[in-house]
């Protein structure tokens, strides 16, 4: 009997291990269909400019793997692009806590912070991006924003360390007042950012002088032309 017994066991072991490996075998069928499928999706959707299939397909794909981290990269891509900061945070965000240290997830955190004026926490992300790329772009907008802060002391640091880092550094782009963008040097914008800290603490006559020297490296910058404007004006 008790052999009659080990006999049935092992039958149906054998018959479990048949059944286990057909849905194995079937799962992965149905994965690999879906996949493509939502991949075939998703290249249509870019071709024809259609952002929310785009992200229909995006979501399916990272439904069906979540450790897909270019699916995930693509979807805070596409809301960042599209202006939903608050998704496009959330999603680096998760990227981050699966890819510490990502320098594109670390930028798109900070420039959704900054587009959402919380400029603290993009001030964090920036701070990070620059430890690991050492960018002087990085580095003023981190600035910039401890001005916007109002924590001076800081921005004016940074500023100092921008000076030291000023010569033979390419052209920072400024937006002017009719949406143009103009390239200026370095030097110029760290001293209307100084002329800037200066005009906001009261110092007025300071300010002026930054503004002017900061003319005098570039005299087409229109930012420290208007500021002198507003302080002219009183």
């Amino acid at each position: 009997m008790r052999r009659i017994t080990y006999l049935l066991a092992v039958v149906f072991l054998v018959m479990g291990t048949k059944a286990n490996g057909q849905t194995q075998k079937q799962d992965s069928v149905y994965f690999a269909r879906e996949y493509l499928q939502g991949m075939a999706i998703l290249n249509k959707a870019r071709a024809f400019n259609d952002i929310d299939m785009e992200k229909e397909a995006l979501y399916k794909l990272l439904v069906l793997d979540e450790r897909d981290t270019s699916v995930l990269m693509s979807l805070a891509q596409l809301y960042f692009n599209s202006g939903n900061f608050t998704s496009s945070v959330l999603v680096s965000l998760d990227f981050l806590n699966k890819h510490p240290g990502n320098i594109t997830a670390l930028e798109i955190a900070a420039l959704s912070y900054e587009q959402l004026r919380i400029y603290d926490k993009a001030v964090q992300f920036y701070e990070d991006l620059y430890l690991r790329r050492q960018n002087i772009n990085v580095l003023y907008q981190i600035a910039y924003l401890q001005y916007a802060l109002k924590r001076f002391d800081e921005s004016s640091n940074n500023l100092n360390i921008l000076e030291s880092k000023s010569e033979g550094a390419a052209n920072m782009q400024f937006p002017k007042a009719d949406g143009a963008v103009q390239e200026v040097p370095v030097m110029a914008a760290v001293l209307n950012l100084k002329g800037l800290i200066a005009k906001e603490q009261g110092n007025t006559e300071e300010a002026k002088r930054m503004f002017n020297e900061a003319i005098k490296l570039a005299p087409d910058f229109e930012a420290p032309k208007i500021s002198i404007e507003e302080i002219n004006k009183g």
